[in-house]
């Protein structure tokens, strides 16, 4: 990918802008490799989204290189 552009971000499924959106709640100065554990990133997003659906998401943005997924639980996003 070249980059991140609004069209990409606009065609992003809502969990994922969501889950991106959740990261600086938890470290206002979250930089790319910061990591958040799923059930933190549930804590703020359970009112839309099941624990597996969050899990399963990070799980993708791994498969795509914009999350790398450490020790099982931590999501941490990519310079992408």
């Amino acid at each position: 990918m070249s980059g991140v552009t609004s069209e990409w971000l606009a065609d992003l499924p809502e969990i994922y802008r969501d889950i991106f959106q959740a990261f600086p709640a938890f470290n206002p100065q979250h930089r790319a490799g910061d990591g958040v554990a799923f059930q933190s990133l549930y804590s703020m997003l359970s009112d839309k989204y099941t624990l597996t659906e969050i899990r399963e998401a990070c799980e993708q943005l791994s498969k795509g290189g914009a999350v790398e997924i450490r020790n099982g639980i931590f999501a941490h996003p990519t310079e992408m």
